[in-house]
């Protein structure tokens, strides 16, 4: 974000959550780098004991999150914890995974606790596996590849190089979209005026465009 250094960008979005968590009819305010359903980083992975067949690539779909975004859209943790404020960038690695990357490495084994490491361009130290969620679909026009979503989502703060990036707002609200765009606006506008506004849209309304856009490529 310009002006911001990665401390103050950070601090910005935490505060931008208290702010919007406060805001009456919103039941729930998290970030994300990449919008639900809009795509995902593709990254290859290794993992202790796991060996592959020979032609079986390791790839998992990649997001980084805050604590509670499963939460705010109602996705459910199915093994171990959340992510936590404690993980910051230089507290240990960890990971939650979905049901089908535990399925296809830890197959009957419980993943919590286990290990793992990205390779390739954001080859890391050991990351532990701390929580299991549902899958879900990373994208729309990717119909082959969500049939197995083999997903791997890091806190945001702890996010490699690659992954970085101005972080995606998602408020869980009873309030009109109307009215939450208004208050989404002044959230920010009170922490910074010279914030730029950002487009606000509900989840309807992108998966209506993604669906339209998705028929479109097809014919």
């Amino acid at each position: 974000m310009v002006g911001y250094d990665t401390p103050k960008e950070y601090s910005l979005y935490w505060q931008l959550l208290d702010r919007l968590s406060a805001v009456p009819g919103v039941q729930s305010a998290r970030l994300s780098r990449l919008q639900l359903f809009s795509g995902f980083w593709s990254r290859t992975v290794s993992i202790p004991g796991y060996t592959s067949g020979a032609q079986e690539e390791m790839r998992v779909s990649c997001n980084t999150t805050a604590p509670r975004f499963f939460a705010t859209f109602g996705i459910p943790l199915l093994l171990g914890l959340d992510f936590m404020p404690a993980d910051s960038t230089t507290a240990p690695k960890v990971a939650i995974i979905s049901e089908s990357m535990a399925r296809q490495y830890f197959r009957d084994e419980n993943p919590v606790g286990n290990h793992f490491r990205f390779t390739g361009e954001d080859a890391t130290g050991d990351v532990e596996i701390v929580g299991v969620v549902k899958d879900i679909l990373t994208e729309f026009r990717d119909e082959e590849y969500n049939r197995s979503p083999r997903a791997a989502y890091i806190p945001f703060t702890q996010a490699p190089p690659t992954m970085t990036g101005q972080a995606v707002i998602e408020v869980r609200t009873a309030a009109s979209a109307g009215e939450m765009a208004g208050a989404m606006r002044e959230a920010g506008q009170a922490l910074d005026k010279n914030l730029p506004g950002g487009t606000v849209q509900t989840q309807d309304q992108f998966v209506n465009r993604s669906l339209g856009e998705a028929r479109s490529l097809q014919g």
